[in-house]
């Protein structure tokens, strides 16, 4: 995927990913996501933008990811049981979530290379 701007995306609990990954769910692909913008998604649980779980591996390049808010853990990018995600280049500001404002990982294999994670907000003071 690339040249894409997603806004305005909202993952409610009983909904598809059980209201994670307000952008982008990712459980069982790979996608290659390249120069997106995400602004101002919603998740109900964790991913404000993007949800990676195992056996995913999404790489994300060049992408701002702003102004996202997950009510649980990564404002703007979440991953879990061992998915593999690379993270390149991007802007990642101004995202919110109760711990994890910017970026939340949990037993994955997270690769982030010359990224500004900046100004994200946690209410849980992580």
């Amino acid at each position: 995927m690339e040249g894409f701007t997603i806004r305005n995306g909202m993952v409610l609990w009983g909904g598809p990913g059980g209201g994670n990954g307000g952008a982008i769910y990712c459980d069982g692909s790979s996608p290659r996501i390249v120069s997106c913008d995400m602004s101002q998604n919603w998740a109900e649980q964790d991913g404000g933008a993007v949800f990676s779980d195992w056996p995913a591996g999404p790489t994300i390049i060049g992408c701002n990811i702003v102004d996202n808010e997950a009510t649980g853990y990564g404002g703007a990018i979440c991953c879990y049981n061992e998915s593999n995600a690379t993270i390149e280049d991007c802007t990642i500001y101004r995202n919110i979530a109760v711990a994890g404002s910017g970026i939340a990982a949990f037993n994955c294999n997270l690769t982030l290379t010359e990224c500004m994670v900046v100004n994200n907000t946690s209410a849980g003071g992580t």
